[in-house]
């Protein structure tokens, strides 16, 4: 990411440097919000997930689980270049990749009624190729089905872990 002054964004977004100040104590304010701003957007199939339809936990974690993967993609596909921007910020701040991270988990823990902290990084840590930024590279036309094959992989434990295997 290249140097930017805050003066160089206020003259771009026509206000004075003062006024940008007003709003942000510092560039890494800015920076956050903007980040976060873009986020929100990209992810807000995510954050605004309907749990409603479902009757399993299981089905339900996998419908957000690929909604995730589905916007972290469509995000990449539309603008590239924005996408690096946003994500290479968050993801070179520990502050900042933590506070996305908590989001996702309490979306999670929400929609399934379940609070273990490290069983909901473990699942979106099995998941991550489809959904870090990292990995955008290998989201190709065979993304949907890794997906399924990694969920299939996953499916017996997860199960178990949200208290639905049939006896």
């Amino acid at each position: 990411m290249r140097k930017t002054s805050l003066s160089q964004v206020a003259k771009e977004l026509g206000v004075s440097h003062a006024a940008l100040y007003k709003y942000f104590a510092n560039k890494e304010d800015l920076w956050t919000s903007l980040a976060f701003g873009w986020l929100n957007k990209e992810l807000a199939d995510v954050f605004h997930f309907d749990p409603r339809p479902y009757d399993s936990k299981v089905m339900l974690l996998h419908d957000w689980l690929w909604t995730l993967t589905e916007s972290k993609k469509k995000a990449y596909d539309a603008n590239q270049k924005m996408f690096k921007l946003y994500t290479t910020y968050i993801d070179n701040n520990p502050v900042v990749l933590n506070k996305h991270l908590h989001e996702l988990k309490e979306k999670i823990s929400e929609l399934l009624h379940y609070s273990n902290d490290i069983d909901l990084s473990t699942v979106l840590e099995a998941f991550a190729v489809f959904s870090a930024p990292s990995f955008a590279h290998t989201w190709d036309s065979h993304l949907q089905e890794r997906f399924e094959d990694v969920w299939k992989l996953m499916l017996p434990g997860l199960t178990r872990l949200l208290g639905e295997e049939r006896g």
